[in-house]
């Protein structure tokens, strides 16, 4: 995503299965640090920061709303489900 959109000027790969086999595995401190380091757009950055973070997926964190970002948390209105039946 970021090297196709020209976010990274360069993909490096990262040892390890490139075929999506389960396998526990995390960044080191060093690797969040070079990673952080080296995406240079600030908003792709905040978003890969907090997609490692949270672990919510891409479309996951593109679908939230402005409307649900308060007071520097996530949150959602509650419905009136009275109003649902």
């Amino acid at each position: 995503m970021g090297f196709a959109n020209n976010l990274v000027e360069k993909a490096n790969t990262i040892k390890g299965d490139t075929k999506g086999e389960f396998r526990l595995r995390t960044y080191t401190a060093e690797e969040l640090k070079l990673m952080f380091a080296e995406i240079t757009d600030g908003s792709f950055n905040a978003f890969v920061r907090f997609a490692y973070y949270t672990g919510a997926r891409s479309g996951e964190i593109r679908r939230i709303a402005k409307e649900n970002v308060l007071e520097g948390s996530l949150g959602r209105k509650r419905e009136n489900r009275a109003e649902n039946r």
